[in-house]
């Protein structure tokens, strides 16, 4: 046991791998879950990710003053895979979570130049957003428990289809809607990337986090 050896709890790491793996996600369900439902949220206010200023900036298309981001819902944050390496040096290693959200309701102006010179702004719902987080961390020992020293989190957006309405032409609403729509992809990597950032700050207020777990032979 004092020797170098190495154990993955993310496939074939002997009988107590899966109950590690367990235990750690009931923590982290009854601990991490909850706190990130408070924590996230604030977090994307206080920061500047809601409102967003400017989203998409284009010649015909532009979407501005993004709101709703910070009702994000935090559904679960689970750990995946882990692999813990002993040695003379101590015990640590790599681990993979994943966190689930869902934004239920946003909403953005866009617009464009019409006739004249004149700005044409209508308004863009965006319902139903989900959000699937892939965390890569480190996990250690410290005092014989284990423990998260740190998490990097990429976020992945998916955005239904969306709609635009108001008081103007029908066809202008129709034509903003498909520049949205065909423009998602873009707009899933900004919001994505803003997001992702958003957890990483509130990941600095959690963490380094011991999970009051033994580690058992």
């Amino acid at each position: 046991q004092g020797q170098g050896g190495s154990g993955s709890s993310g496939g074939g790491g002997g009988g107590s791998a899966p109950m590690i793996m367990e235990a750690i996600n009931g923590f982290l369900a009854e601990n991490v879950t909850n706190k990130l439902k408070e924590i996230l949220p604030l977090v994307i206010k206080t920061h500047g990710y809601d409102p967003v200023p400017t989203l998409v900036e284009k010649t015909n298309l532009n979407i501005k003053e993004l709101t709703g981001m910070s009702s994000i819902e935090v559904k679960s944050f689970k750990l995946i895979d882990m692999e813990i390496l002993l040695n003379n040096s101590g015990l640590g290693g790599s681990a993979a979570f994943v966190l689930v959200a869902e934004i239920p309701q946003m909403k953005a102006q866009v617009s464009r130049e019409g006739n004249f010179g004149l700005e044409q702004t209508y308004t863009l719902s965006i319902p139903g957003t989900g959000v699937a987080m892939s965390l890569t961390g480190h996990v250690g020992l410290t005092d014989g428990k284990i423990g998260i020293d740190s998490v990097s989190p990429m976020a992945n957006i998916t955005l239904p289809q969306m709609s635009v309405t108001g008081d103007g032409p029908r066809y202008v609403a129709r034509a903003l809607e498909d520049g949205v729509n065909e423009d998602v992809a873009t707009i899933q990597q900004k919001m994505s990337v803003k997001i992702g950032a958003a957890l990483s700050k509130a990941f600095e207020k959690m963490l380094p986090m011991s999970m009051n777990m033994m580690l058992h032979a």
